[in-house]
């Protein structure tokens, strides 16, 4: 039968930032008695331990953070790190003979799954929320500029200047399109579909697409990024869920032998997942003509 004094001890540990348990002292303290409950490797379980644990300052700083962390103990752990950590002995030195950036050094992102790429957004933000830059786009892009490497840094390279001037655009391509370019953002010169009988091989970034609530996330994000951008020019696919008449902006991809305008459209069909045919305001519906209800993305 385990003792009760150890249980008692783990009840007086209170991380407040300020004084008392150092931020690692104070992460040992939950790994050991998340150890002794046998959930060490029940990250949800030990964040919550956590988050009872914090007291004055930590508290106030704890609230702030977003639910995703708050729940999570991996992430968690490392926005106490970043937060609490003292600098280190070079970060000392350096910063003695004027380097700005001794508090924040490089680190590296190399694009290795989607777990690196949710990790790497979650230190940009934790590292602007610090220095009080959250709204500085400018500020975050170059934080992140200096950090991608390997594969990563192929993928950043073959980014379209947009997308890496705008944190908010380089995060969405991060989270929802790594490693693919994101697919909100494509070149005007491949708009147009020269023959509709040729059969092509499906794009890379339609293969990352697992389900069709995975497809409708991506593309009511991209047709909320849309609205928001007003940006008329460069070519979208803009999620249409109603039977609403094609968006009079949209971009016209062939004809038909009449000369009607054709579009471009993708829509969910059933077992058979995300599907891209034509449409046209002269054609009832779209080519595939599914008899149940469907979310349509047409090209604009």
């Amino acid at each position: 039968m385990r003792e009760n004094s150890s249980t008692d001890s783990r009840d007086d540990i209170c991380f407040t930032g300020t004084d008392g348990l150092t931020c690692h002292q104070f992460i040992r303290a939950i790994r050991e008695h998340a150890l002794e409950a046998e959930k060490q490797q029940d990250n949800r379980w030990i964040a919550d331990y956590a988050s009872i644990r914090f007291g004055g300052e930590a508290l106030k700083w704890f609230e702030t953070l977003d639910d995703e962390t708050q729940i999570d103990w991996k992430l968690l752990r490392r926005a106490i790190l970043v937060r609490y950590s003292e600098p280190t002995c070079v970060d000392a030195v350096q910063a003695e003979v004027g380097q700005s950036r001794a508090k924040d050094p490089v680190f590296v992102f190399a694009g290795k799954d989607k777990d690196e790429c949710r990790a790497f957004v979650q230190e940009i933000r934790l590292r602007a929320y610090r220095e009080g830059k959250e709204a500085e786009s400018e500020w975050m892009v170059k934080l992140a500029f200096p950090c991608f490497a390997s594969k990563a840094l192929d993928w950043y390279a073959g980014l379209p200047q947009d997308v890496r001037r705008d944190w908010s655009r380089l995060e969405r391509a991060l989270l929802l399109d790594y490693p693919t370019a994101p697919t909100f953002s494509i070149s005007p010169a491949r708009a147009r579909i020269e023959n509709w009988y040729q059969t092509v091989a499906p794009s890379q970034s339609l293969q990352t697409v697992r389900s069709r609530d995975d497809w409708l996330a991506q593309a009511r994000e991209r047709r909320r990024m849309y609205l928001e951008t007003g940006d008329k020019f460069a070519p979208y696919w803009l999620l249409v869920e109603t039977e609403e008449e094609i968006p009079e902006e949209a971009t016209i991809t062939g004809s038909d032998l009449s000369g009607n305008p054709l579009y471009s459209a993708r829509l969910w069909y059933g077992e058979h997942g995300l599907l891209v045919g034509k449409c046209g305001r002269h054609i009832p519906g779209d080519v595939l003509r599914p008899n149940s209800s469907r979310s349509l993305g047409h090209s604009r």
